[in-house]
């Protein structure tokens, strides 16, 4: 196994897609592929057919995983009794992922607050392990419904989420009893340590101390989340590698010096790596960092110190049990992004470290490196990419390492443990946050932040698939001219999805659903121009502060700027608003924050002249 566990990986990888996928010609051409590169590598008889082996218990797992997938409720039935699990309140929604114990399915369950004391009521008492008495009826989540769109009930069904109960109520009267089982007493913990630090910690503070300490973003701003993102450093928000390996030195280095044998220190930290997952919400980050980190210490203890386990034999192992335990994970972004970037780097990273001594040159290497193994999953789910997120992860990532995780974490415990006596320290860490955040909306609003590229095409996934790894091997390799080449190569790859629009002899009229209202967009063969037709909209009523949500649809934003970038349109040649009413333009000042137009037309007279005013 020792060498070629990554190969054992991609065979997992590949038996389990070819299943989950369906698609014959995407089984034979992979089988072929991994074929070939076993003759290519001269692989021996023995270890090709283990290859083989690995790839039919993963195609078997997958065809398992997907004739398992379905619900056992027939959405007839009305009444349930819930074990509740993580909550949601948003305004005057509550969503708390649940399961049915009579089945044992997992519901998403819904319901409309009626008011602030019934939310704040059910904010302070619904814990998960809570065993609730439910009434209401069962019905389908949304599928997709324009071209790239989100589909709900897809990223539900990978999650074995099938149905979203909508309650009539939701009394306390009719919850008895908390489970008792670990995990639901660590989502607990979780959920009040999470209140404490919103009720606890100065407002601005609060929604990153919360992400950094608990994995839980839901109390960030909107807008600053997508100013994270425009910088490509939105991942030091989620609980990672990064954020593991550094709460793992410190617990090493305090037992160290309070005189713990390093043995024992290493048991404790096993124990404690699984209650750190639930207890920051099991992302798929945090998971493989937690399972990397277990297997080295357990190999460590096992081999008593004298051998250490590869870090590509960890990643290996731990990608092959993610993947069984849990195939449909494959489809998560997170879950890709977090297994290709640390692939990439444990193996590029040796060679392309060759001959750079300053910290500073590795740091751009390592960064370098990510940017460029994570672009095509980034362009496939996000349709663009960060222009400033190798200057913008020099700056954030010692920031957040050595100041900010650090900080807070001390924050977090100094707090608790003084009674709420720690008031210097979470103000430097206010005012820290605040020129991290103040800086990152100023860089993220600066014009050329993102390219966007659109939504990857097959054969520029194709191109993305093949080209990324050359050029990781172009770089290893350091031959002449390598950095000519890798700078041509770049432009040449990242060049190809432009010039696959421009050149598209298609034209085409795309009628979106926008619920309320119309919109249109009219593209001309050769990228000859871009014309939108209105925009969506939709009526706002007057409601309390209570029950407004944190983000606010709009047809837009929501679903008109995804499906232009998804398109690779940044820029369009014409607005088209043909009368005033809301349900028409009501979404055009969305378009307008996110997308260039070179002409906005529009009639002159008639309704709605304050909407045509305002934009």
């Amino acid at each position: 196994m020792k060498g070629n566990s990554f190969y054992f990986a991609a065979a997992a990888l590949a038996g389990l897609v070819i299943v989950l996928e369906g698609n014959i010609a995407l089984s034979l051409f992979a089988v072929f592929l991994m074929y070939l590169f076993a003759l290519i590598k001269r692989f021996s008889k023995m270890l090709i057919l283990l290859l083989f082996i690995t790839l039919l218990i993963f195609a078997c797992r997958g065809y398992f995983a997907e004739k398992g997938n379905h619900s056992v409720l027939s959405g007839a039935e009305k009444t349930f009794q819930l074990e509740l699990s993580e909550m949601k309140i948003d305004g005057n929604s509550l969503s708390v992922n649940s399961r049915d114990r009579k089945t044992g399915e997992k519901l998403l369950l819904a319901y409309k607050l009626d008011s602030q004391k019934e939310k704040q009521l059910l904010r302070n008492n619904l814990v998960p392990g809570l065993v609730c008495h439910v009434d209401g009826i069962l019905e389908k989540p949304m599928q997709a419904a324009n071209p790239n769109g989100f589909d709900y009930r897809l990223y539900l069904e990978r999650k074995q989420t099938f149905w979203i109960l909508e309650a009539d109520s939701l009394m306390l009267s009719r919850c008895s009893g908390t489970a008792s089982h670990p995990v639901a007493k660590i989502k607990r913990l979780r959920q009040s340590g999470i209140a404490y630090i919103e009720t606890e910690f100065p407002g601005s503070l609060a929604p990153l101390a919360a992400a950094l300490v608990f994995g839980e973003r839901g109390l960030m701003d909107t807008s600053l989340l997508e100013d994270y993102q425009k910088l490509g450093i939105v991942h030091l928000l989620a609980i990672s590698g990064l954020h593991v390996g550094l709460l793992a030195a410190m617990i090493l280095y305090i037992g160290k010096r309070a005189g713990v044998p390093s043995k024992r220190m290493k048991f404790l930290l096993l124990l404690f790596l699984p209650v750190y997952a639930v207890l920051t919400g099991g992302a798929p980050s945090v998971t493989r960092a937690v399972l990397m980190l277990m297997c080295m210490l357990i190999y460590s203890l096992a081999a008593r110190g004298k051998k250490k386990l590869q870090p590509i034999d960890a990643v290996s192992s731990v990608f092959a049990v993610c993947l069984f335990f849990s195939p449909h994970i494959v489809y998560e972004p997170g879950f890709q992004l977090s297994f290709c970037v640390s692939f990439a780097l444990i193996i590029s990273a040796p060679s392309i470290f060759k001959n750079l001594n300053h910290w500073i040159s590795q740091s751009v290497a390592v960064s370098l490196a990510a940017q460029l193994a994570s672009a095509p999953i980034i362009l496939f789910f996000f349709y663009e990419i960060s222009l400033f997120a190798l200057f913008a992860n020099l700056l954030y990532i010692p920031f957040f390492s050595f100041i900010l995780l650090p900080g807070i974490l001390l924050g977090f415990l100094l707090h608790i443990l003084s009674g709420g006596n720690a008031g210097l320290i979470l103000q430097v860490l206010e005012w820290s946050a605040g020129m991290a955040n103040l800086a990152a909306g100023k860089l993220g609003s600066l014009p050329g932040a993102v390219l966007v590229l659109g939504k990857p095409s097959g054969p520029a996934l194709a191109m993305y698939i093949t080209g990324v790894p050359a050029l990781l091997i172009i770089w290893e390799r350091k031959k002449e001219h390598f950095t000519l080449k890798m700078v041509a190569g770049m432009l040449l790859l990242f060049s190809f999805q432009p010039l696959e629009q421009k050149f598209s002899p298609k034209g085409e009229i795309t009628f979106l659903d926008v619920g309320q209202g119309d919109s249109i967009l009219v593209s001309l063969p050769y990228g000859k121009g871009d014309y939108l037709i209105d925009t969506g909209g939709r009526l706002q009523f007057e409601t309390e502060e209570w029950e407004k949500r944190k983000d606010i649809f709009d047809p837009g934003k929501d679903i008109v700027v995804p499906f232009l970038k998804s398109r690779g349109i940044s820029r369009l040649d014409r607005l088209i608003l043909t009368h005033g009413d809301a349900d028409h333009i009501g979404g055009a000042a969305g378009v307008l924050d996110e997308i260039k137009i070179n002409e906005i037309v529009f009639p002159r007279g008639g309704e709605g002249g304050e909407l045509e005013n305002l934009l």
